[in-house]
């Protein structure tokens, strides 16, 4: 129960209970460090720390199964994905999913070769997508599994993530806005590794 994600997931993002968890994670990282200056080995390791996404209330679940039957789709939180067989299906899909206040969203984070054939969404406010909880059940939108969740549209502030880079030839500084990729091209940099072909500038 001390994961920061499941106590986020069922306690909310704002609990007493999630703030325990990173409170958990903190000092775990915090015992880490002490080891690593006790050993004299502090030198030799770079430590990254990072969210892989946001959390954000959530009130209503949305059951695409029963709103689109028949269709593959996935579940992720507020972001749907939704395997479409050609551009009238996908305005179908579109039709049928805006009448619950879902909107079609960019699909750049999709292989440019996949994105023809899989259409993203998001949810309104306070709503995410689930899996039907009783397939023999055809409710369109029911009460949600978790009462925050991820995969909020980009830009929204519940959304946002963080990362921390620590370690021997890291600055100390603080960068307010970056991008996903630079993430990666980071933990190259500090590793020593080719970073190629991701084009990304390194934030340290």
């Amino acid at each position: 129960m001390s994961m920061t994600d499941s106590t986020q997931h069922n306690f909310g993002y704002g609990s007493e209970v999630a703030h325990w968890a990173i409170c958990v994670a903190d000092t775990l990282i915090g015992s880490l460090i002490n080891q690593l200056r006790q050993s004299g080995r502090i030198d030799d390791y770079a430590i990254a720390v990072a969210s892989d996404h946001g959390h954000t209330e959530i009130r209503t679940a949305i059951f695409p199964e029963a709103i689109i039957p028949g269709i593959n789709c996935e579940c992720e939180g507020a972001t749907l994905h939704v395997a479409v067989k050609d551009r009238q299906e996908r305005a179908n899909v579109t039709a049928a999913l805006r009448e619950f206040g879902v909107e079609e969203w960019t699909s750049e984070h999709i292989p440019e070769e996949e994105r023809e054939a899989i259409a993203t969404y998001v949810a309104p406010t306070f709503h995410s997508f689930e899996e039907l909880p009783d397939h023999n059940i055809r409710e369109k939108t029911g009460r949600p599994q978790y009462i925050s969740t991820h995969g909020v549209r980009p830009g929204n502030p519940e959304d946002d993530r963080f990362c921390v880079f620590a370690g021997a030839g890291v600055s100390r500084s603080k960068i307010d806005n970056a991008r996903p990729e630079q993430y990666a091209a980071s933990l190259a940099r500090l590793l020593g590794l080719r970073n190629e072909p991701n084009p990304a500038e390194a934030l340290v």
